[in-house]
């Protein structure tokens, strides 16, 4: 015999689906010799033959695409500590100490819209401005590569420089009205490299590369979180996992090591920003830009980790961020 609550519950559910299937049907009349209505697929559902004309991020309806120019003052986060030279036997240089300051990179965004509001686009960011140069002297001056390796001089100079490029192709859906999802793929590329030199005579060079080549499928979205006016604010955040191609190269007078490992990295960026519609066709922004990687290869890093004379060692994996503002504009035509 079942008990009495459950008696009671299941028939107050028959109850509820009586009540609910006799309301559906007052006042209603089915023709019988109706048509059937067309048959929507989930994906025909979702994304129907034209978008809604309420999508916040819809253009003139003849436009050929949008393009967009943004110029980036970006930070880097600092290295980790490593001693890089010694002066006197004292140490007179460490990774972390190294100041990279704001530096400029370009972003530009090219968006291709459909009349179904599937969109595609392409979006490319490049720095090659992040570099430091330091010089010393003294009695016996000392430049490290891996595992210890030093080249003495009485003058030596340090030349760091780590240019970074990213190159997307997502696909951007506008069937929502303050929401936007993409969905594409990203390929990141950031390289290091350290020169160490004798600045009295051009011998005793010794040489230190990483090399990170990224490759992966990323999520995200386009918020217009609020509108005011002519004036509105937009966010775009996106995100992935990425397979890694790592290589970590070293050279000197007398000994060379190439190494080459693999990996999965993780890639955050954020994007928040003011525009200003001047016309549909022409809009101004500014904003702030951030740029996130963990699982990353940075050469310094490796320093304490590698044999140079045999190339024995393991990868140490670290992680870097990008940060800053930009002021940009797009066009659309």
């Amino acid at each position: 015999m079942r008990k009495p609550i459950v008696f009671l519950c299941e028939t107050l559910f028959a109850l509820w689906v009586a009540t609910s299937v006799a309301q559906a049907q007052v006042g209603s009349y089915t023709d019988p010799y109706a048509p059937e209505p067309p048959y929507l697929s989930v994906v025909e559902q979702l994304f129907p033959a034209h978008p809604p004309a309420v999508s916040a991020f819809n253009r003139p309806p003849a436009a050929v695409g949008t393009f967009t120019l943004d110029f980036l003052l970006l930070n880097r986060s600092r290295l980790d500590s490593n001693n890089l030279m010694t002066v006197d036997g004292a140490d007179s240089q460490d990774a972390a100490d190294m100041d990279f300051g704001t530096t400029g990179a370009i972003r530009f965004t090219a968006v291709l819209p459909s009349p179904c509001g599937v969109d595609l686009q392409f979006s490319y960011l490049s720095s090659h401005e992040f570099m430091e140069v330091r010089s010393y002297s003294g009695g016996t001056v000392l430049s490290r590569l891996f595992n210890g390796t030093a080249t003495a001089s009485t003058t030596r100079e340090i030349a760091y420089e780590a240019p970074l490029d990213s190159f997307e192709l997502n696909l951007r859906a506008r069937q929502w009205e303050r929401f936007a999802p993409l969905v594409g793929l990203r390929l990141v590329t950031l390289d290091e490299v350290s020169l160490q030199r004798n600045l009295a005579v051009d011998t005793g060079r010794v040489a230190g590369y990483s090399y990170n080549r990224m490759a992966g499928m990323q999520f995200g979205g386009e918020w217009l979180v609020g509108q005011v006016g002519r004036w509105r604010c937009e966010a775009v955040l996106k995100a992935g996992f990425f397979y890694n191609a790592m290589s970590i190269e070293g050279y000197s007078s007398n000994a060379n090591m190439q190494r080459r490992f693999s990996s999965t990295s993780f890639l955050g960026e954020v994007n928040a920003m003011v525009v200003y519609v001047f016309t549909p066709n022409a809009r101004f922004r500014i904003g702030y830009q951030g740029l996130w990687m963990e699982g990353v290869a940075l050469l310094y890093d490796q320093y304490d980790n590698f044999d140079l004379t045999n190339g024995n060692g393991s990868v140490d994996l670290g992680s870097l961020n990008f940060q800053g503002g930009y002021l940009g504009f797009d066009i659309t035509w």
